[in-house]
């Protein structure tokens, strides 16, 4: 049930099929910003507070919204 109401989009992000070109693909474009001296995600002028909050929010969301369903 639990990977009826997930999309394919969150399975692949979640490790949970094959995702082996999207992992080449983003180990390619990370360590080309790393050569560069570049951070890897990019730069946030949000304070760290806010930043905290959304991580706390975001972790795990989908597995979240795929629990409520079940009840």
């Amino acid at each position: 049930m639990l990977m009826l109401s997930m999309s394919p989009i969150s399975v692949r992000f979640w490790g949970w099929s094959e995702n082996k070109p999207e992992e080449e693909r983003d180990f390619a474009e990370l360590s080309q910003l790393a050569r560069e001296g570049k951070p890897l995600y990019g730069e946030s002028h949000q304070p760290q507070w806010i930043q905290n909050a959304a991580f706390t929010n975001s972790s795990f969301s989908q597995l979240k919204f795929s629990a409520c369903l079940l009840l």
